[in-house]
């Protein structure tokens, strides 16, 4: 019955509806620091791979991304409306609105076919303007912050992160709330998303997201290897640490793998159980035959021919094994 249960579940965690584009979508994971490039210029390589990226034919849509889904990394980050006071205290600490953290560029939620249900992506121009702060919320952020309400408009405070304690906290205005998405098979409930622009908080290692248009292996494997010659393009030192689609990504995470893991072992008891049932069962029909040698022998005595009186055996016996 375990087994059962965990083959069924890595089955339906393939299907299940995660909230984003799984097929049709690629992954590409560069670093320009690798390469010697600080954020100003790094930034702008990102820019330029975009730009090329985008026009490479087959490519649907393209952006950026700091983490993926499924991914072994994922950020967090603390906020509050900006009209509440500052967590100084136990009290005002339970204000505070604990948000998986993801930086995006522009065109990320189209790219990821990600719903937006109010409001606007981020623009071109938020991709490297930090002097206006903005943020999109998840569906679970913006009714955990202004349940009754509508957080489209409104302002957030993003709290400083434990690494960066010193750190003055940020005002951000709400410009769109985004569906939920999943990005784990199993444990704690998703916790809410927070996203912010590529301009706001620059990181080197970032990804690349790209959509398709055609989903075929062969379309996607041409992508792929323009992708690869675009990169080299901009800068021949510019190394693509991985490239793979967002399926691999799923099928290589942690959690698919424990799912699978345990999937293989628990098949196998249930298979060894299965096995030892089916002896036991053996031994006790053999030995119940054994002592009905007297009743079978006046059974064909009276007429009853050897076919007979198997079917009566083996008819006995299926019924106790299909129970």
């Amino acid at each position: 019955c375990t087994a059962g249960l965990f083959i069924r579940s890595s089955v339906e965690s393939l299907h299940a509806d995660t909230g984003f584009r799984v097929e049709r979508n690629l992954i590409v994971e560069i670093d320009p620091s690798l390469a010697g490039y600080d954020a100003t210029r790094g930034a702008a390589v990102f820019h330029a791979v975009l730009q090329r990226v985008r026009e490479i034919p087959g490519v649907q849509s393209a952006s950026l991304a700091g983490t993926t889904p499924f991914g072994m990394i994922q950020s967090g980050r603390s906020i509050q409306k900006s009209s509440d006071p500052l967590p100084d205290s136990a009290s005002t600490a339970k204000l505070e609105t604990q948000c998986t953290y993801r930086i995006a560029g522009s065109d990320y939620f189209r790219t990821m076919g990600i719903h937006v249900l109010r409001g606007r992506e981020f623009s071109e121009a938020e991709m490297s303007n930090k002097n206006s702060p903005v943020a999109i919320l998840d569906q679970r952020a913006a009714e955990t912050l202004w349940p009754k309400g509508d957080a489209l408009g409104q302002h957030i405070r993003l709290l400083p992160t434990s690494a960066n304690s010193t750190q003055a906290p940020q005002i951000a205005e709400v410009v769109g709330v985004v569906a939920n998405v999943r990005d784990q098979f199993f444990g704690s409930p998703e916790r809410p998303a927070l996203y912010v622009p590529f301009g706001q908080d620059y990181q080197s290692d970032s990804n690349l997201h790209v959509g398709l248009m055609s989903g075929g292996p062969e379309a996607q494997a041409q992508v792929a290897e323009a992708v690869r010659n675009e990169v080299r393009a901009v800068d021949s030192r510019l190394p693509v640490l991985t490239l793979r689609s967002m399926r691999e990504q799923m099928e290589n995470s942690i959690d698919y793998w424990v799912l699978q893991t345990a999937s293989r072992m628990f098949t196998i008891f249930g298979a060894v159980a299965l096995f030892m049932a089916a002896v036991g069962l053996y031994g006790v029909r053999a030995y119940m035959v054994s002592r009905r040698t007297r009743e079978i022998g006046i059974r064909m005595a009276i007429g009853a021919s050897a076919g007979d009186t198997l079917r009566m055996i083996l008819a006995e016996g299926m019924v106790v094994t299909a129970i």
